[in-house]
């Protein structure tokens, strides 16, 4: 669940990396300035310097839809809005990528509950959302 490295990170399943500049760190919660998303939160669990270039690793399990949390988003979840790239039905579950930037995208895992499940269409825009803790910051 904390990676060190991006090569952890990325060994067992499907990883997300949003690159940017760690402007801050608080604690173990960190900032990190990502081009075209502006500030994303984190978890910083070694420390990383108080700047520099990072990547923010999430897991596509940890990323909801907005649309599926209607009444639940909680006021510190990291929420963007953004083009939906791909869609691929996988049978228990759909993949969404989601273009955060020219060169960045998350992917969301999300599960199919039933047949009248409303997914977002490749070029549409939708929103996601994702606890800061679930995200953990990766010097390069």
């Amino acid at each position: 669940e904390r990676p060190r490295t991006r090569f952890v990170a990325d060994f067992i399943g499907q990883t997300s990396f949003l690159a940017g500049e760690l402007t801050s760190v608080s604690g173990d919660e960190a900032v990190v300035e990502v081009p075209g998303a502006g500030p994303v939160r984190g978890r910083d669990p070694y420390h990383s310097s108080a700047s520099g270039s990072v990547a923010l690793a999430i897991r596509p399990e940890r990323v909801s839809l907005v649309q599926d949390l209607v009444g639940v988003v909680p006021n510190d979840w990291n929420r963007l809005r953004r083009r939906v790239k791909v869609v691929i039905y996988a049978g228990n579950h759909t993949q969404l990528v989601i273009e955060v930037s020219e060169s960045a995208t998350i992917a969301i895992h999300r599960q199919n509950r039933g047949g009248n499940d409303s997914i977002p269409t490749p070029g549409s825009n939708t929103e996601v959302a994702f606890d800061p803790d679930s995200a953990t910051v990766l010097e390069f």
